[in-house]
């Protein structure tokens, strides 16, 4: 089995993304959450969300 790039492969973040992502953490919700949220894998999120200094679970 070969790996595939996730669609989202260097696709910039967006400003409503990064809104999503506040809005969803400040809920509780869960990076995993977040991720299938947005179409992103889970440590991309991680990144973004350390980026913007937004504290998730």
């Amino acid at each position: 089995m070969l790996f595939t790039k996730p669609e989202c492969h260097r696709r910039l973040w967006t400003p409503e993304e990064d809104n999503e992502i506040r809005r969803r953490c400040a809920a509780g919700d869960t990076l995993r959450d977040v991720a299938r949220a947005l179409g992103r894998t889970q440590e991309g999120c991680r990144s973004r969300a350390n980026k913007l200094g937004i504290p998730c679970r």
